[in-house]
């Protein structure tokens, strides 16, 4: 019960905290259909072979999410660190754009991401870090910077080529997270 009251305290914070510019996206927004969700050979082995693989989502269902499960297996420092660690990063992004526009209007917010020691401190968790990074997405009514870098984060770590014919990966963070369900339930049934 504890551990629930902390997350749900934890997730207060972290709906309050966003950032965000208000918009919110469906998960319907983008067709299924022209999206490639190939796995690499190597992350179906991981997760064929490996019960402790990151790859193991048995919270994930064709049936959905099962929160209960998800909960249980989330730990909550990690969970800290990797909130705190990229509200942090878009502190900075924010405050650098408020200092010079042409930061992010030229794209160095992106730079900045993948240089700072926040994401960095956040991808060196590992596996550590992946069920934190979806909760956070999952849990989320927002689709903005912070939900994007915590979608980036995971996409990172998750091994998945999510790239379509275009060299696109998704849309943004509500996109991320059905093509990273489809792409786990794939795997998971052979795919």
């Amino acid at each position: 019960m504890k551990m629930i009251i902390m997350l749900l305290v934890l997730l207060f914070i972290l709906s309050g905290c966003q950032g965000n510019n208000g918009q919110t996206t469906s998960f319907d927004s983008v067709s299924s259909n022209s999206l490639d969700t190939s796995v690499s050979e190597t992350t179906q082995d991981s997760m064929k072979t490996d019960g402790d693989s990151t790859m193991d989502w048995p919270e994930i269902t064709r049936d959905g999410i099962d929160e209960e499960l998800l909960l249980q297996n989330l730990n909550i420092d990690d969970l800290e660190t990797v909130a705190n660690e990229l509200q942090t990063l878009v502190d900075e992004i924010r405050q650098q754009e408020i200092e010079s526009p042409e930061f992010v209007l030229q794209g160095k917010w992106l730079d900045y991401v993948y240089e700072s020691e926040h994401y960095s401190t956040v991808i060196g968790m590992g596996a550590a870090a992946m069920k934190p990074l979806y909760w956070i997405i999952y849990k989320s009514d927002s689709a903005g910077l912070y939900e994007w870098i915590c979608s980036d984060a995971l996409d990172e770590l998750s091994g998945f080529n999510f790239e379509d014919e275009n060299g696109i990966r998704w849309a943004e963070s509500k996109d991320f997270l059905r093509r990273f369900n489809e792409m786990v339930l794939d795997t998971r049934d052979g795919k």
